[in-house]
C-alpha cells in the first residue's frame, strides 16, 4: 500500500504583460503570490542546474515561504506533500518547460524523486472519479501502431520490452497484459465494448498538427498504413469506456499549443475524462523504458496513487544510472484530473460481492426499474416499493403486479448497486451517490480552539478530536432538492429561490437557505438513511477545526481560512444576496473547506448554554450581510432552532468512526 497519505500544494503559473506569476491558490500553508521571470533559467549547463534555476525562480520570496512552511505542516503531521502544478493556457512557454527536475538545493534534493513530495501537472475539472473499485489483476491493454507509410517502428522489440518489463506481474497474478490485435481505431472500440480495460499503454508515432491544431496519434488503417487520430476523436471514442490511466509513449503525445492549452493528446484526454495520462516527450533508452514500465505497473498494481507510483519508477531509473546525464527519470510527465491521484480501489470489488444481499431490479413496461442492495421477502421489496399479493420463487414472480404496476419482468443478480458508495472513508476522495454532499477529510488530533481577544470564544483551549470528514461547501438548492423530491411532507424552504419543489435554475449552485436548525437536522436524518453512512450537523469545534487548519505548537490555527490576514474578495460579505458555493475558491481552509464566512450563516450541533432541552443552537461563519470585521473562524452567535431567515443554511459532518 502506499507509503504515505498526502497534502496538496496547488501553485497556478500564470503568464502577465511582463513576465510570470506564481500563486500558491491552495496549500496547508495558505497563499501566496510572487512574480517571476525566466531570464535566470539560461543558460542551463545540467539537469540540477536546470532544476535548481527554476525552483528559485518560482519559489522567491512568500511563495517559497508558503512552500516551506507547507512542507513542515506535512512532516509534523507524517504526510508527504504533493505539488500540484497548475499552469495557465496562456502561458505555453512554461507548460514546455521541464518542472519534473525542480531541485530544492536548502535540501539538495530533486523533489520528484521522493515519494514525500511528488510532482503532477493537474488539471482541474468539475467533477473528478471517484477510484474504481476493481479486483486483481489490473488488466493492461498495449496498443502497438507502426503504420508502413511512417517511419520504421520495430513493434516487435517495443512489446518485447514491455513483455519483459510486466512479467514477474502477470505471473504473480497482479496484472493481466494484452495485446490489441488489429491497432486500429474500429479495433480499440470493439475491445473496449467488452470491457474490463483499466490500463492502455500506446507505443507509436504522434505529433502536433500546426493547422489544425490539435495532438494526433497515428494508429493503422485497415491497409496498414497511418490514420491520423486527433485528440478530441480519440477522447469521444474512449469517454464511453474510459481506462483510468493512459501511456503515450509517443514522441510529442505531451506538447500543447499557445491557443489551446488542451491540444497536446494527454491534455485533450485528461479534460475528456480519463483520470491520468502519462506522456513522454522524448524516447529513452531500452533499459530505462522496461525499469520505467516494470516499477511503475507495479507499484499501482499495489494500490498506490498514480504520481506516487510515477515517483517510485523515477527512482528506480535514477539508481541505475545516478550519472546519467539525459535525466531519463525526469522523462515522463504526468497529467492528471484525480485529486488525489488514486485511480483504483483494489479488492474493494470482492468485498462488494460479498457482503449485503443481492440487487434487485424490476423492469416495468414504462421502462424503468426498482434497483437496490434490497432483499425480497414475504410482500417487500427495498425500501418502499410492496408487491401486492405477489410471491418471488427463485427469480420469477407468481402475478403480475409491483406496486399497482405491471411488471415486464423480473430478475435477480448478485451485482451491487452503481450507486453504492465503496471507497472507504478514510481515503483523502470518496466515492458518493450524486445527491450526497462531497466531504473533506479532517484528521484526528488535539486542536486549540477559541480566542481570548473574542468574548464570545474565550477562553482558548484545547480538545481532542476523532477522524470526521466535513462539507466541502454548505449544502446547495441542488442537494436538497433530492429530499424534497423523496420526502413530499417536507415543506418548501421559500418561494424566491423554488418553484413546484424544483429549484429555480439562478441558484441551484448557491447553498439552500431560510433553513431552521430542525429542517437542517431532518436532513442529515434523512441523508444517513439513503447513503447508510451516519451524517449530522457539525459540532462548533468541527466546524472551526474544519476553518483554521492544524493547530501550530501551543496555538490555534488561523484567524480566516486562508490566513491571518483579512483579503477583499475573499468572502461574500457586506452584500445583499448569495453566490455560488465555489465562487471563492481562492479561500479555501488548509484543509480545503470553502465558503466558511460569509454568504450563510451555518448551523451546528452545539447548544448555545446550559438549557436541557437547549432554546438556542450555535451558529458559525456569518453570511452575506456581515461585514468584514464581524466574520473570523472564532466568532460565534446563536438563535433558537425555529428561527428561519434568508442568510442562514447548514454544512454536513460525516462519522468515519
Amino acid at each position: 500500500m502506499p507509503p504515505l497519505d498526502y497534502l496538496n500544494f496547488d501553485l497556478l503559473l500564470e503568464a502577465r504583460t511582463a513576465g510570470y506569476r506564481a500563486r500558491v491558490v491552495a496549500s496547508p500553508a495558505g497563499e501566496a503570490q510572487a512574480d517571476f521571470d525566466l531570464a535566470p533559467l539560461t543558460p542551463v549547463t545540467d539537469v540540477q542546474t536546470t532544476g535548481a534555476a527554476l525552483f528559485n525562480a518560482v519559489f522567491a520570496g512568500r511563495v517559497g515561504d508558503c512552500l516551506t512552511r507547507a512542507w513542515q505542516t506535512a512532516q509534523a503531521e507524517a504526510k508527504g506533500l504533493r505539488l500540484r502544478l497548475r499552469i495557465d493556457e496562456q502561458a505555453t512557454t512554461l507548460a514546455a518547460l521541464p518542472w519534473e527536475t525542480l531541485y530544492w538545493a536548502q535540501q539538495a534534493r530533486f523533489l520528484a524523486l521522493s515519494v514525500h513530495s511528488p510532482i503532477v501537472r493537474y488539471i482541474e475539472q468539475p467533477r473528478a472519479d471517484p477510484p474504481l473499485a476493481v479486483a486483481a489483476p489490473l488488466r493492461l491493454l498495449a496498443l502497438i501502431a507502426a503504420p508502413a507509410d511512417l517511419t520504421a517502428l520495430d513493434s516487435e522489440h517495443e512489446w518485447h520490452l514491455l513483455q519483459t518489463a510486466t512479467a514477474d506481474l502477470v505471473a504473480q497474478g497482479q496484472l493481466v497484459l494484452e495485446r490489441l490485435a488489429q491497432p486500429t481505431l474500429a479495433g480499440l472500440q470493439d475491445r473496449l465494448r467488452q470491457g474490463d480495460v483499466h490500463l492502455l499503454h500506446f507505443m507509436g508515432h504522434g505529433q502536433f498538427d500546426a493547422q489544425t491544431r490539435q495532438g494526433t496519434l497515428f494508429f493503422e488503417d485497415a491497409a496498414g498504413n497511418a490514420h491520423p487520430v486527433d485528440a478530441t476523436t480519440l477522447a469521444i471514442l474512449l469517454h464511453d469506456q474510459p481506462p483510468r490511466l493512459i501511456f503515450l509513449n509517443a514522441g510529442q503525445g505531451a506538447s500543447s499549443d499557445g491557443q489551446n492549452f488542451f491540444a497536446g493528446v494527454a491534455q485533450a484526454l485528461v479534460q475528456a475524462r480519463i483520470p491520468a495520462v502519462i506522456a513522454m516527450p522524448a524516447p529513452i533508452r531500452d533499459t530505462a523504458a522496461i525499469t520505467l514500465a516494470h516499477t511503475f505497473y507495479k507499484a499501482l498494481a499495489a494500490g498506490y496513487p498514480a504520481d506516487v507510483a510515477l515517483t517510485e519508477a523515477r527512482k528506480a531509473i535514477y539508481a541505475a544510472d545516478p550519472a546519467d546525464a539525459l535525466a531519463e527519470w525526469a522523462t515522463p510527465i504526468l497529467f492528471s484530473r484525480a485529486p488525489d491521484n488514486q485511480l483504483f480501489a483494489l479488492g474493494a470489488a470482492d468485498e462488494q460481492q460479498s457482503e449485503g444481499q443481492p440487487t434487485v431490479q424490476v423492469n416495468t413496461d414504462g421502462g424503468t426499474y426498482i434497483e437496490g442492495n434490497a432483499t425480497v421477502g414475504g410482500d417487500l421489496i427495498g425500501r418502499d416499493k410492496s408487491v401486492h399479493g405477489d410471491e418471488v420463487h427463485g427469480d420469477k414472480v407468481a402475478g403480475d403486479k409491483v406496486a399497482g404496476n405491471k411488471i415486464t419482468n423480473i430478475y435477480v443478480t448478485s451485482a451491487a448497486s452503481p450507486a453504492a458508495p465503496t471507497a472507504p472513508l478514510l481515503a483523502a476522495t470518496i466515492e458518493r451517490q450524486t445527491f450526497e454532499p462531497e466531504t473533506v477529510l479532517i484528521p484526528a488530533g488535539a486542536f486549540v480552539m477559541g480566542d481570548d481577544d473574542v468574548a464570545s470564544a474565550a477562553p482558548r483551549r484545547t480538545l481532542p478530536l476523532a477522524v470526521y470528514r466535513i462539507g466541502k461547501y454548505p449544502v446547495t438548492h441542488r442537494q436538497y432538492a433530492e429530499f424534497l423530491k423523496r420526502n413530499p411532507a417536507q415543506p418548501e424552504p421559500d418561494k424566491q429561490h423554488w418553484f413546484l419543489r424544483k429549484p429555480k435554475k439562478a441558484w441551484i449552485d448557491h447553498p439552500v437557505v431560510n433553513m431552521t436548525w430542525y429542517d437542517a437536522v431532518a436532513y442529515c436524518d434523512w441523508l444517513s438513511q439513503a447513503t447508510g453512512r451516519h451524517y449530522a450537523l457539525p459540532n462548533e469545534a468541527q466546524w472551526e477545526k474544519a476553518a483554521r487548519g492544524p493547530s501550530t505548537g501551543s496555538g490555534a490555527g488561523q484567524i480566516y481560512p486562508w490566513g491571518d490576514t483579512w483579503r477583499d474578495g475573499y468572502a461574500n460579505v457586506n452584500s445583499t444576496a448569495t453566490t455560488p458555493v465555489e465562487t471563492f475558491a481562492q479561500a479555501a481552509s488548509p484543509y480545503g473547506c470553502l465558503d466558511l464566512l460569509g454568504n450563510v450563516q451555518e448551523w451546528t450541533s452545539s447548544a448555545w448554554g446550559e438549557d436541557d432541552p437547549p432554546t438556542a443552537y450555535v451558529l458559525r461563519g456569518g453570511s452575506f450581510r456581515s461585514q468584514a470585521n464581524a466574520v473570523r473562524c472564532s466568532a460565534r452567535d446563536s438563535i433558537h432552532p425555529a428561527s428561519k431567515v434568508a442568510w442562514r443554511g447548514f454544512r454536513v459532518v460525516l462519522i468515519v468512526e
